[in-house]
């Protein structure tokens, strides 16, 4: 009766899936989709982005500022070519040039004026003859322009004139009225005020009797400028007819978007690139990072109400307030709705929603392995981009990427897979049985369901206990309890794998919805607070997987909380004790070097605890005297359980004589120094 219970449960919920795809989006050289997005088989979505200038503006393209080369299907940051004036560039990439002081020292000069003449110096457009930028009333003594490049270039030249000097222009005969004394300021866009203003520090260059109508400034080496300031340091009347800056070199910061793919309801798999160097690669790097979303823009753009200040702003569409507000929509603001009333545009914001913030940039070692790296952003969901930070500290230098391919898969595993586990507080360094529990959420056709179950751990977990599987309505539908060295049990149910930083089950493919897989082994937390993160996956589909959510999955004992449920443990413990080295091991002790087969080696094993990040570790032996014999470690460790053996031979390779040693183990961590020695004896 219970087989045919059990054989009527595991059929409920193992169910004939649908075929799976694992697809995958590759874009670049060689690779069916363009940078642009041109060839994707899906539907794409121009990717929006802040401004570089005004956080509060959003503009639409691949590559802000135009920082970015893709022509050659390799995408780069712009290697600026000799001669090349980047200040005529300055507005459309988003930049500014204002002159602060003018309107305050003039009364016959109309902010229009002044708006045209500052976008005029800064055109390398052959004429302008009618207009320059011109001080020749009121008090012209400190006048200043300040300019906003829109980004960083490495510099190599500095020049400004009145007209009719570098460019003939007859009718504008104004080549005495140059600029007899000045200062000029430079920022390399780095050095800021906490409001994020330039700090400018000393001249750069100034000029006290200037007898040049052109003033040609060199900067030998080159440098990273961002912004600069030329300040008039006479009362005599000048005109400037423009300003050149000429660039050089790799630009230092340069920011690609790739279109938002629209993959349909989707698990994310794998992410992988091929980047090259171009000059000195310590000095360049691509940060490559990725976010997901729901809907298609990671914005929420926001109206108000021009008469009135101090009400909410609403997101909503003027035409439809069911629908929100879209960058189109917003760009067209002030308008005015069918009761009369003028909107006006609101602030925007980062839809944190429906969409995930950008991931930490991923490992370049395992980016650019043959399998990639998973891709930590939420799924399942139905939008996925991609962002490629370059940056150099070397003008010479920059980074190249040739192609990036991103596998999903759709439709995925489940809705949703929230995992807990219990207890949430232990000792550290304790052997503790903990139990993993796993619930998945199907609401969503075609769903493949899982077969398999990873868990990340501290170190190599000591045993996989037992694993269950339950319907719905808590009914056990499945169950194994594994001996030690025990593998394969009843049901389908398997230890998949066991690996230092990790291990997985296997189980028939569960589909059914609010299923519940409970996994319960023993392990040791090292840390503070460890993270146990749980990876669902479909054995049929190679690469396909999905992260499992914190949250409260079960009831899993009369301390667990629901508010507090999740998969992260806290030992506070490891910080009363401050200890950085436990559990150290000699076996066997003694032992018996002389080459019989027996005993002939030590085998030592030891934990390190309560390291933020990797720690020098040093493991020596001394004779009783404090001699050093033998340095057998010594080398940088994060936390973990760590083994080594020594044969009793001394640093000169020679058997040392029988007696008593101390085994000593140091750890220097990021906050402070552990020490641990234990007695060993060799004897023959």
């Amino acid at each position: 009766m219970l087989r045919s219970l059990l054989a009527h449960s595991l059929a409920a919920l193992i169910l004939t899936a649908p075929v799976e795809a694992l697809d995958t989006l590759s874009v670049g050289l060689d690779a069916p989709i363009d940078w642009d997005g041109t060839g994707a088989a899906i539907g794409t979505l121009d990717p929006e982005y802040r401004s570089l200038v005004n956080p509060n503006a959003v503009l639409i393209g691949n590559a802000p500022g135009e920082l970015i080369d893709f022509s050659q299907r390799v995408l780069a940051p712009r290697e600026l070519q000799e001669g090349e004036n980047i200040a005529s560039g300055t507005l459309e990439r988003g930049g500014t040039i204002a002159a602060p002081t003018v309107l305050r020292f003039t009364t016959d000069f109309t902010r229009e004026d002044l708006t045209e003449a500052l976008a005029e110096i800064l055109s390398d457009l052959a004429g302008g003859e009618t207009q320059a930028f011109e001080r020749k009333s009121g008090d012209v003594r400190g006048t200043l322009i300040i300019g906003d490049l829109g980004a960083r270039f490495g510099v190599n030249r500095f020049r400004f004139y009145p007209r009719n000097t570098v460019h003939p222009a007859p009718t504008a005969a104004f080549q005495n009225d140059f600029l007899r004394a000045f200062e000029l300021f430079v920022n390399d866009g780095l050095n800021l005020t906490a409001d994020g203003f330039p700090v400018w520090g000393a001249p750069i260059a100034e000029e006290a009797q200037n007898t040049k109508p052109v003033v040609d400034i060199e900067f030998d080496p080159p440098r990273y400028i961002r912004s600069f300031r030329l300040r008039s340091a006479t009362p005599i009347p000048f005109e400037i007819d423009e300003i050149e800056i000429y660039g050089t070199g790799f630009l230092p910061t340069a920011t690609y978007f790739s279109d938002i793919f629209a993959t349909g309801l989707a698990a994310w798999g794998h992410i992988r690139w091929v980047e090259k160097a171009v000059g000195d690669s310590a000095q360049s790097s691509l940060l490559i990072s990725t976010r997901s979303g729901n809907d298609d823009t990671p914005f929420i753009f926001y109206r108000q109400r021009t008469d009135k200040r101090t009400d909410p702003e609403i997101p909503f569409s003027i035409d439809d307030p069911t629908e929100p507000m879209r960058l189109d929509e917003y760009e067209q603001l002030p308008l005015v709705d069918d009761n009369g009333v003028t909107w006006s545009k609101g602030s925007i914001k980062d839809d944190l929603e429906n969409w995930s913030p950008w991931s930490p940039p991923y490992p370049l070692d395992e980016g650019t392995s043959p399998q990639g790296t998973p891709i930590i952003s939420p799924s399942p969901r139905h939008f996925l981009q991609f962002r490629v930070s370059a940056q150099s500290n070397d003008i010479q230098s920059a980074r190249r990427l040739e192609h990036i391919s991103l596998s999903y898969l759709t439709p995925p595993l489940a809705d949703e897979f929230v995992a807990e586990i219990f207890p949430l507080q232990v000792e550290v360094s304790t052997s503790t049985s903990f139990t993993y529990a796993v619930r998945m959420r199907m609401d969503s056709p075609d769903l493949l369901g899982f077969d398999t179950f990873a868990i990340t751990t501290p170190i190599r977990v000591e045993q996989v206990e037992q694993v269950e599987i339950l319907d719905a309505q808590g009914q056990l539908v499945a169950s194994h309890a594994f001996a030690q060295g025990d593998t394969a049990g009843g049901s389908g149910l398997a230890i998949n794998a066991i690996a230092e930083d990790h291990f997985s089950v296997r189980f028939p493919r569960i589909q059914a919805d609010d299923s519940l897989l409970k996994i319960r082994f023993r392990a040791s937390v090292l840390a503070f607070s460890t993270e146990f993160r749980g990876q669902a996956s479909l054995s049929s589909e190679p690469g396909s997987f999905q992260n499992a959510t914190s949250g409260n999955s079960a009831a899993l004992g009369d301390e667990d909380q629901p508010t507090r449920s999740g998969t992260t443990v806290l030992s506070p413990s490891v910080i009363r004790s401050e200890r950085l080295i436990d559990a150290l091991e000699l076996t066997p002790n003694p032992f018996t070097p002389n080459g019989d087969g027996i005993n002939d080696q030590v085998a030592i094993a030891y934990n390190i605890l309560a390291l933020t990040k990797a720690g020098t570790v040093a493991v020596r032996l001394y004779d009783l005297s404090g001699r050093p014999v033998h340095t057998l470690q010594q080398t940088a460790l994060s936390n973990g359980r760590y083994a080594l053996t020594w044969d009793g031979r001394a640093a000169d390779g020679q058997l040392v004589p029988p007696g008593v040693y101390l085994l000593g183990i140091t750890v220097s961590g990021d906050q402070g120094d552990d020490l641990r020695a234990h007695p060993l004896s060799v004897a023959y």
